[in-house]
Parts: C-alpha cells; sequence; structure tokens
C-alpha cells in the first residue's frame, strides 16, 4: 500500500499539478503534471513514467509553450 512519505497517510487522489524543477541552477516550471496527491497534506509525488518524460523533456531542451518571471527571496 502506496503511503505519503510526508505524513503517512494512505488515501491518494489523481490531480494534475504544476511543479518546479530545478536544473542545472535554474528553475524550471512544469504545468499539468499528472500527479498522485495526499488526500490529508497535499504533498504530490510522480510516477516513474512521468519523472523520465519531464527528464526527457528538459534534456533534450523542448521549447517551452511561455515563459514566466517569479519573485524569488532568500531564506536565509
Amino acid at each position: 500500500m502506496k503511503k505519503c512519505e510526508v505524513c503517512g497517510n494512505t488515501v491518494f487522489r489523481q490531480e494534475t499539478v504544476d511543479e518546479f524543477f530545478r536544473v542545472g541552477g535554474e528553475a524550471i516550471l512544469v504545468e499539468q503534471v499528472p500527479a498522485q496527491v495526499c488526500a490529508r497534506c497535499g504533498e504530490a509525488t510522480f510516477s516513474r513514467e512521468t519523472v523520465e518524460k519531464v527528464r526527457k523533456m528538459v534534456q533534450e531542451h523542448s521549447q517551452p509553450t511561455r515563459k514566466v518571471e517569479v519573485e524569488t527571496f532568500a531564506f536565509a
């Protein structure tokens, strides 16, 4: 049985999420990524197939659909 790595819950729902990935020091936003989302805490997890597809998309330098500006803050 699948268990949430954050809260230990075992109930998930299938959703699409927007997720930031850091690749070579650059932040990349991938929208509408299929994920299993914990029903308790909202932690998103991805299948191996989905992770591989994102990896290929980034490594093959696919053309982005758009560019966005993101505000960035340093905690310390």
